[in-house]
């Protein structure tokens, strides 16, 4: 989970660490799904970061998440997904 807040960050929610984008951009992923209305300031914030914009989703939008034919690892969802 990634987070600008420093304040949030290298805490845990539900388990799993908060990390800055900055740490967690270095991480293994194949998308990164934006689960906040700031949708094009994050988008600009990770495609400055050198994010492709075809990796980046928002949450509204995740029909071509997951129906990407290169994505190899099962998408994992967290929490209650009827709230999601």
């Amino acid at each position: 989970m990634l987070d600008n807040s420093l304040a949030n960050q290298h805490s845990r929610i539900d388990d799993i660490e908060v990390l800055s984008p900055e740490e967690g951009i270095k991480l293994s992923f194949d998308a990164i799904v934006i689960m906040s209305f700031y949708v094009k300031e994050m988008r600009r914030q990770l495609t400055d970061l050198g994010v492709p914009e075809n990796s980046i989703f928002h949450f509204y939008n995740l029909q071509g998440l997951v129906y990407r034919k290169e994505i190899k690892r099962p998408i994992h969802y967290y929490g209650e997904l009827k709230k999601l």
